[in-house]
């Protein structure tokens, strides 16, 4: 990748509770478009709402 390239989009399984939505949080922090997969579609969107407002 080149300096002023944008970092790419990551997917997280498991990313609405425990080490999956740990490491989405840790990646999006870095800049990194994290994609969160949830079985749980409700739960889901929760978590990302709540990645949105932590930022």
């Amino acid at each position: 990748m080149t300096p002023d390239a944008p970092l790419p989009v990551v997917l997280v399984t498991g990313g609405n509770r425990g080490i999956g939505l740990e490491i989405a949080k840790q990646l999006a922090g870095r800049g990194y478009h994290a994609v969160a997969a949830c079985r749980n579609q409700a739960k889901g969107e929760a978590a990302v709402k709540g990645l949105r407002e932590a930022r």
